[in-house]
């Protein structure tokens, strides 16, 4: 006589996948939960920064700004967009453009300035490489903050800068 256990064999797969799947969500679970529920440090109030001066120079495709530190802190860096469109708000990025790797897009780092409180320090920025042209009508500014060297910059969208600018334009 032989005797078939396939629904025991059956039962058994069953909890083992399930066993499976819970093992898998817990360590997800785990592993996200620092991530998701970590509180996110915010720049603190009297980060600002003011456009002194700018200057284009059309025939070298180069803009020149001189910022001043008009706040409490000092600010780490800037990530700068200007625009082309008198309609839409800035969203053409300028800083250091790195190359894309295995044909990932290319990315525009911030400029790191370290401009102190009270100073005002002259950052200068290409227009051409940016895959667009036309006159740029306005410069969005939105600087970054470090509490210490060990602690990733923190982008203070709350203390950004636009302003209408003239006499720059883009070139691809």
């Amino acid at each position: 006589m032989v005797k078939r256990k396939k629904g025991v064999s059956l039962m058994v797969a069953y909890v083992l996948l399930i066993v499976i799947t819970l093992t898998i969500a817990t360590l997800v679970y785990n592993y996200l939960r620092h991530y998701i529920w970590k509180p996110q440090e915010e720049c603190p109030d009297g980060i600002s920064l003011y456009i002194e001066d700018y200057k284009c120079n059309n025939t070298l495709h180069q803009m020149n700004l001189t910022l001043r530190n008009n706040g409490l802190f000092t600010i780490y860096g800037i990530k700068v967009k200007v625009t082309n469109d008198k309609d839409k708000s800035p969203y053409i990025p300028l800083g250091e453009v790195l190359p894309g790797i295995l044909g990932a897009p290319s990315e525009v780092r911030p400029k790191i300035i370290n401009l102190s409180v009270g100073d005002a320090k002259e950052v200068s920025f290409w227009l051409n490489g940016t895959g667009k042209t036309g006159e740029i009508y306005r410069i969005e500014i939105i600087p970054l903050y470090k509490k210490n060297q060990t602690q990733d910059a923190l982008v203070c969208s709350n203390s950004k800068i636009v302003q209408e600018i003239s006499g720059c334009s883009l070139y691809s």
